[in-house]
């Protein structure tokens, strides 16, 4: 009976620990000045790796990319070019042209991503790809 009980216990234990860090969910949002996206809340691992291998390549604007919307009804959106910075522990997306007002912009990241959020697992619905976490701004 004992051996039953410390057992229940000691997997109770593992699964809470499995799962005590928290889904770090992003933040997007512009600058004060809207000359810039800001994202906050990576997690330190990845913006260690940001600082030592950062240099603007290709590989960067899969980690952020951020598309001007179309507000008409041909549907093009564009793709909007631009570099990313990281100072403490945020980071920066300067575009090459300005941002214009009235206009919508979809962010999109892998930072902090991963394949399964804890609901997703406890429902067995893991994803074969890297979830990105993506939000709408509007200018």
């Amino acid at each position: 009976m004992f051996n039953k009980i410390t057992f229940l216990l000691c997997c109770c234990l593992l699964f809470s620990a499995c799962f005590s860090k928290s889904d770090s969910a992003i933040n997007i949002n512009f600058s004060s000045d809207s000359s810039k996206i800001v994202i906050s809340g990576v997690e330190e691992a990845n913006l260690y790796q940001l600082k030592n291998k950062l240099d603007n390549d290709s590989l960067s604007h899969k980690l952020v990319s951020v598309t001007a919307l179309a507000e008409d009804a041909s549907g093009t959106d564009e793709l909007v070019q631009g570099k990313l910075t990281v100072e403490k522990n945020l980071v920066y997306f300067s575009p090459e042209q300005t941002f214009k007002k009235g206009y919508s912009y979809a962010v999109s990241t892998v930072l902090n991503a991963s394949f399964a959020t804890k609901a997703d697992i406890l429902k067995s619905d893991v994803g074969h790809s890297v979830k990105p976490q993506e939000k709408i701004l509007e200018r």
